[in-house]
């Protein structure tokens, strides 16, 4: 079974350090609350990295301070207001219907969700703390798991990214987005992967064509590209975007996927590739569809890799 909270509370960790550009100091917030269900008014902060920063800074201080009431007026705004109309707006039909639904199983306990998350920014280990703004893909300092998210918009709007520093560790809480005058926490969506996936201790990769499968829920096994290409039933070729086509870029993007048990792409996360034709890629192969993969006549998700290949003619 999914844990839906698990999947919308989603911290990345990235083990080496990263040439982000950082944001300079918070601007001041303005004087206009945002609204949020009970509790204390809070400021209204501006759309931008230094205002996701600034927000971030001071529910810090009022977890350092104690001050409990502000604290859970500040969690409570970030909840999403309407989610439904939000996801609708913003993402395609599916996976708007889809995240939706998850947002809404989750949303009763996701200021306690947050609160927990924020605490841990509150940690005297941590030493830096800076809001992140995402436009495009080829943005400097993505991950494969932003890009996918942010190749499912179909109305372009920033996504945002909360990221901290313990030690030499880089951790962040993925996404948030303006709305209606603040931040709002809108999570990962279920086509994303919070963290890189990996197989539990018990499974290990398999030869071709003889899958074994872990033992834990869901069940699922490890396959290689060339074994599930094989399985295709129908491929969506991607669009190839004209930007890359007048800037001649050509390569190959790297996708490691979740396929369901019914044949479906459930998750994406971009591997490697340019930059360039990573939306074209993540869009085409989440319409894919494989014939099953059985394990004793019962279906079974696999974990594979998908190469996207563009190239141009000359």
């Amino acid at each position: 079974m999914r844990n839906r909270a698990a999947m919308l509370m989603m911290c990345l960790s990235f083990a080496t350090p990263c040439a982000w550009a950082q944001a300079s100091h918070p601007e001041p917030a303005t004087a206009s609350p945002q609204a949020a269900p009970s509790g204390p008014q809070i400021p209204q902060y501006p759309d931008s990295a230094k205002g996701l920063t600034a927000l971030a800074q001071d529910i810090v201080s009022a977890i350092k301070r104690g001050d409990a009431a502000t604290t859970r007026a500040y969690v409570n705004a970030l909840v999403l207001p309407d989610p439904n109309s939000w996801f609708a707006e913003v993402f395609e039909k599916d996976l708007a219907r889809e995240s939706a639904a998850e947002y809404l199983e989750v949303s009763p306990s996701l200021p306690a969700i947050l609160e927990g998350a924020f605490r841990d920014l509150a940690d005297p280990g941590v030493t830096t703390i800076t809001g992140y703004h995402f436009f495009e893909v080829c943005d400097t300092g993505m991950n494969g798991n932003m890009i996918v998210l942010l190749s499912m918009r179909k109305r372009k709007i920033p996504l945002d990214e909360i990221r901290f520093r313990v030690g030499d560790d880089e951790r962040g809480i993925w996404a948030f987005a303006y709305v209606n005058g603040g931040f709002r926490y809108i999570g990962n969506t279920h086509l994303g992967f919070g963290t890189k996936p990996k197989l539990s201790p018990r499974a290990t990769p398999v030869a071709p064509g003889h899958p074994q499968p872990d033992d834990s829920e869901p069940r699922r096994v490890r396959l290689a590209g060339t074994v599930q290409q094989a399985k295709m039933l129908h491929q969506v070729p991607p669009v190839y975007p004209e930007t890359a086509k007048r800037s001649h870029v050509m390569g190959t993007v790297v996708l490691h996927a979740i396929i369901g048990k019914d044949g479906s792409v459930q998750q994406i996360q971009v591997e490697k590739g340019p930059c360039m034709l990573d939306e074209a890629a993540v869009r085409a192969v989440r319409l894919w569809q494989y014939s099953p993969t059985l394990i004793n006549g019962e279906p079974v998700e696999v974990d594979t890799t998908i190469s996207v290949i563009f190239t141009l003619s000359h």
